[in-house]
């Protein structure tokens, strides 16, 4: 069976914000953050678009949670 294909993630900049306020102030629950986090890093058209691979080292989580959230 071949690999899944990767999702490439395009975030607008209200995405972009809203993602960044979740991950910023501490009212949310870690799991909200954590993929909050996973999206950011992952949008293509963002200041810093990291593989999988990065996104794991720098949530500290496995590269499938980051291919699920993707």
């Amino acid at each position: 069976m071949a690999p899944p294909r990767k999702v490439v993630i395009t975030l607008t900049d209200g995405q972009r914000q809203s993602l960044r306020r979740i991950v910023h102030t501490g009212t949310h629950p870690a799991a909200m953050r954590r993929r909050a986090h996973i999206l950011l890093k992952a949008d293509a058209d963002g200041p810093d678009a990291w593989t999988d691979e990065e996104t794991a080292d720098h949530v500290e989580i496995s590269r499938m949670t980051v291919m699920r959230v993707r």
